[in-house]
């Protein structure tokens, strides 16, 4: 069995000791049902994979102790940038999620004369960048791929 991963900012870890909070903690208690004594991998977007040992269960945290750091291994060889214009909303995440998993690493949404979608707000973005992060765990990437702000053609 796989182990889960999950992304942190780095200031969550301290030497060997990991602290994750927020939506992470909550997937990790209600949803998964994680104990102590369980093995998880978190990742600090630098390529770094931490496999970490669950010590500790709050109702907002948990907490962990690192037992191995290794490099990862899932991250493509060639860099690869994909300008995709905007698409239907549902559409335009099923590229994000299927070209994360398969290894894009700079996204750049762009609209352009016949675009029927209108450029993202924040809230769009926000998701966006979720279904980014989610792929990316659900795949094995240890770092996560760059979602551009929307431009127009002619600024790309």
């Amino acid at each position: 069995m796989t182990m889960h991963r999950f992304f942190i900012n780095t200031d969550s870890l301290t030497g060997d000791e990991v602290t994750l909070a927020g939506g992470t903690a909550r997937q990790i208690t209600r949803v998964l049902r994680l104990k102590p004594g369980d093995r998880i991998v978190v990742l600090d977007n630098t390529g770094w994979e931490y496999e970490t040992e669950i010590t500790g269960l709050g109702r907002d945290a948990v907490n962990g102790k690192v037992i191995r750091k290794s490099m990862g291994k899932a991250e493509p060889g060639v860099d690869v940038t994909l300008c995709q214009a905007l698409i239907k909303a549902d559409r335009f995440e099923l590229v994000l999620q299927k070209c994360t998993e398969l290894g894009v690493k700079t996204f750049r949404p762009f609209a352009c004369e016949r675009c029927v979608a209108v450029k993202p707000g924040e809230e769009r973005m926000a998701r966006w960048q979720a279904i980014v992060r989610e792929a990316a765990e659900q795949c094995g990437r240890a770092v996560l791929p760059v979602l551009d702000k929307a431009a127009d053609f002619l600024s790309l």
